[in-house]
């Protein structure tokens, strides 16, 4: 019988920050855009970043402030260098600090102690792969993953899907269809990624910018506040 694969979102969902973090964030944001584009960005809503993939972000900032797509593009790989070596930066001065959310990393647990004959699983995320395998680490929960799906070089969440279940596919020599997929988050763009590429969807009200009714209003097939409520178990292992 085929594994089931279960596809992790990273922040919010595996892993959490706390306000200072992301005020160093933003920091880090505004020397990107001074430095290359000698243009300062300096006002960002966490509500409009939480969920989107690092490239999309990037190049709507830019857009935002006048940069072109062009101009962005030619450029990209520079913001990405930057913005890993300062995202390292800061972990290693502990100026960002990232924390496991435990009732996740339970639940991976049990999946890899209990079900590891049944199910697979891998990160879905819209950080660039270099900062993804970063932010695990500083939670201390690196080792339990082997593959994902990366924003280096896509701007949408459904194509990060896609990505991760093709590493997924080329790590386990097995194929997924969408409905042996579920893909679990903590925003709705988690949820309308899984459902647009056909997956089923578990939405987990860990993260910090959207409530348990706008988890619900997405469509996610189920909606927890834990990741270890017994629902999430019984509906991966009936799927």
């Amino acid at each position: 019988m085929n594994k089931k694969l279960i596809l992790f979102d990273i922040d919010g969902t595996l892993i959490s920050t706390n306000q200072n973090s992301l005020n160093v964030w933003y920091g880090i944001i505004n020397r990107i855009f001074t430095t290359l584009f000698q243009t300062p960005f300096t006002s960002i809503d966490p509500k409009r970043v939480n969920g989107k993939v690092d490239y999309q972000l990037y190049l709507t900032m830019a857009q935002s402030v006048g940069i072109s797509e062009h101009q962005f593009a030619e450029k990209k790989r520079d913001v990405f260098d930057m913005f890993h070596r300062e995202m390292n930066a800061a972990v290693k001065a502990q100026s960002i600090q990232f924390f496991p959310i435990h009732e996740a990393v339970d639940f991976v647990e049990l999946l890899a102690l209990a079900h590891k004959d049944a199910i697979v699983y891998g990160v879905v995320t819209g950080n660039i792969e270099r900062n993804g395998w970063m932010k695990l680490t500083a939670a201390g929960i690196r080792d339990r993953f082997a593959f994902g799906g990366f924003s280096d070089d896509v701007l949408d969440r459904p194509s990060l899907v896609r990505i991760a279940i093709r590493n997924a596919e080329a790590y386990t020599g097995q194929r997924f269809l969408p409905g042996d997929v579920i893909v679990i988050g903590d925003t709705h763009h988690d949820v309308l990624a899984g459902k647009s590429v056909g997956t089923h969807t578990v939405a987990v009200s860990t993260g910090f910018t959207h409530s348990h009714g706008e988890l619900v209003a997405a469509g996610a097939d189920l909606v927890v506040s834990s990741l270890m409520d017994p629902r999430v178990l019984s509906f991966v292992l009936s799927r």
